[in-house]
């Protein structure tokens, strides 16, 4: 490495692997709050999506079969919604998806989704620091990464 350079990880400004996760609270319209704190000493994983994203729809059937597979262990999935204009909860219900979903438009600036776009998901370690992000879908490679990202965290 060249004199005053610095080895940075490429993350759109959101956080990198290893650091701490940007702390949030979240509330849906039937005014339930989910905070990232209230998760802690679970693997989190945060799935920025919108239902108007067609990378995001072929995501989710994958993503409710991780959650299916780790069921009863330490694993949190929350599907966050991203300038999301239908109706989310809605769609989760036609789809079959049991996870809980948040708007996450409040969370987007902190973990770069913003710059980045969706799909999008972070996997947060029990210690709250970000143990990897995915960004984009490019199927059956990123969920054989994710579960084994998840795998390797519980």
């Amino acid at each position: 490495m060249p004199p005053g350079f610095e080895d940075k990880e490429y993350t759109l400004g959101g956080p990198a692997v290893a650091a701490p996760a940007p702390p949030w609270t979240v509330e849906d319209d039937q005014r339930r709050t989910l905070s990232l704190a209230s998760m802690n000493g679970n693997v989190v994983v945060m799935d920025f999506w919108a239902t108007w994203c067609g990378p995001c729809q072929a995501s989710l059937p994958k993503m409710q079969a991780l959650y299916e597979e780790f069921r009863g262990r330490a694993l949190k999935i929350v599907g966050l919604t991203w300038r999301e204009s239908g109706d989310a909860r809605a769609y989760f219900a036609r789809k079959g998806i049991a996870y809980p979903i948040f708007p996450g438009d409040a969370l987007a600036e902190a973990y770069g989704v913003n710059r980045a776009g969706i799909p999008t998901v972070f996997v947060i370690g029990p210690d709250g620091r970000v143990v990897d992000y995915f960004i984009g879908y490019f199927g059956e490679e990123r969920d054989k990464l994710l579960r084994e990202t998840v795998t390797r965290s519980l």
